[in-house]
């Protein structure tokens, strides 16, 4: 699915790549632009929308089933966050990024010792 994504991706002039992600379900990371990366396994394509903290006080994901239309709203959003300066959306909110921090601290506190 992350391979498919890059391709559609790539016939929006978006320039993306690949991160291999350990998980159960072979999840991969798709890296698009600074506070936009995706997660993706061979059910679904999600991701943050950029500048929802700011409106809603949280995150609000959104997902996509197949590529090409994923690749179009993804489209969107880098075009968005390529015309605004880095540390507004540095500074703007959470990025997947640290969701996946929080996720890995989280797990790792629960882990017995």
């Amino acid at each position: 699915m992350a391979l498919r994504l890059t391709a559609a991706l790539s016939h929006h002039g978006v320039p993306a790549d690949i991160q291999p992600y350990r998980s159960a379900d072979g999840e991969a990371l798709v890296s698009v632009w600074l506070g936009l990366l995706v997660r993706t396994n061979e059910r679904r394509i999600r991701w943050i929308i950029p500048g929802t903290e700011r409106r809603r006080g949280k995150p609000l994901w959104t997902w996509a089933r197949e590529p090409d239309n994923a690749a179009a709203r993804l489209a969107e959003h880098y075009r968005q966050l390529r015309d605004q300066p880095v540390h507004t959306t540095i500074l703007g909110g959470p990025l997947l990024a640290d969701a996946f921090l929080d996720d890995a601290l989280r797990k790792r506190d629960a882990t017995p010792r």
